[in-house]
């Protein structure tokens, strides 16, 4: 058993064989599936797509905080702009992000004179390596720009990671896991693009019901290669032409492209209609894409990006304050249902006609 200190400075054990086992298991060995990065991954559309669609989605919800039940107002400072230097939707936004793309946010805290809390910087997580130093505790290894390495204790970064794996000291991502499979997207997707660029395929074929030799055969491919360039063909002894023509679904491999874009939004909790991909058999309608919405939000964007950002913000915020996104207003329903709900809220008075005629039509302009 040794001893280590989490991110919170809570002393602990853990059991040391889970140290160095279990460290090859999660990631392909073929080179390919090892030149994976984020930013390879990134270039896949689908990738892209969900990374920015997670981060918007995330940035976009307002924070509330309560003490024993009660709302606060205003937020605590270290809520309302955790970062001094960005505002709270970039913040909250490279949070996101650097879960998606590496499965790991590391806040670095900075602290007054005092020694109160004032900023949660959000570090790069690809320039992070965290580690046990030799009395079992977990540091931090910084790389900054210039190359400078700067070690930091457990109690000045808050680590939030994503699956949390035994024997490794961060978390795993999802590019991470499926670096083998992307790899394979990636093929599919450059071999499509690259096809007509090479000549894996012959225009076409000469063929004959007579015996050819090995001579023969060549001269006459010398031939039809000449006359190719001239745009006079001749074929004469028995010989043929067929040209070979492949659709272009074939050429460009639009069945596997079409089967990785569903694939990598599976990989990134994205529902594929979000990507904009059909999928077969089913059919979108306003109703099942409501719960679509909401199926998308409980599975994804609250336990793998929300609920952590919560924990963070609540352990780091002053005692019996609990911090929450509001998610109520991310995905907006349709006109008549908006306005059926909003006259059940006046009716009841949760919301005043005013509140309800601003929210839609915004400020009222009256007429001298």
């Amino acid at each position: 058993m040794g001893i280590f200190l989490d991110s919170l400075g809570i002393a602990g054990t853990t059991p040391s064989p889970y140290v160095t086992q279990h460290k090859q298991i999660l990631v392909g060995d073929r080179s390919a599936a090892k030149s994976v990065t984020a930013d390879t991954a990134l270039s896949l559309v689908t990738i892209y797509r969900a990374v920015a669609m997670l981060a918007g989605m995330c940035a976009s919800m307002e924070l509330s905080v309560t003490r024993n039940g009660h709302l606060v107002d205003p937020l605590p400072a270290i809520v309302s702009q955790p970062d001094p230097w960005r505002d709270l939707a970039d913040w909250v936004a490279r949070v996101v992000t650097n879960l998606a793309l590496d499965g790991n946010a590391y806040l670095l805290k900075h602290f007054d004179a005092r020694g109160t809390l004032i900023a949660l910087e959000v570090l790069n997580p690809f320039a992070v390596t965290p580690r046990r130093d030799k009395h079992g505790r977990k540091v931090y290894d910084y790389r900054s720009a210039n190359g400078k390495v700067t070690t930091y204790t457990g109690d000045r970064v808050h680590h939030i990671w994503s699956l949390q794996v035994p024997g490794h000291e961060k978390g795993l991502g999802p590019i991470q896991a499926a670096r083998l499979g992307l790899a394979g997207h990636l093929d599919a997707r450059d071999y499509g693009s690259e096809f007509f660029n090479r000549n894996d395929v012959p225009s076409g074929v000469l063929s004959t019901d007579q015996a050819l030799n090995a001579d023969d055969a060549k001269q006459y491919r010398s031939m039809w290669a000449e006359a190719e360039s001239h745009g006079v063909r001749v074929v004469g002894k028995g010989l043929s032409y067929e040209r070979i023509m492949l659709a272009p679904e074939d050429a460009q491999w639009i069945e596997s492209q079409q089967f990785g874009v569903t694939d990598c939004a599976r990989l990134m909790g994205l529902p594929a209609a979000y990507a904009l991909a059909a999928v077969e058999g089913s059919a979108m309608t306003y109703t099942n894409m409501e719960q679509v919405d909401t199926l998308f939000v409980n599975t994804t964007l609250r336990p793998l990006y929300l609920r952590p950002i919560e924990s963070a913000l609540t352990s780091l915020s002053p005692a019996r304050q609990r911090v929450r996104f509001i998610t109520g207003g991310i995905f907006q329903p349709d006109a008549k249902t908006r306005a059926e709900i909003e006259h059940l809220d006046i009716a009841a008075g949760i919301l005043h006609a005013d509140e309800r005629r601003m929210r839609e039509y915004g400020p009222r302009k009256d007429v001298a």
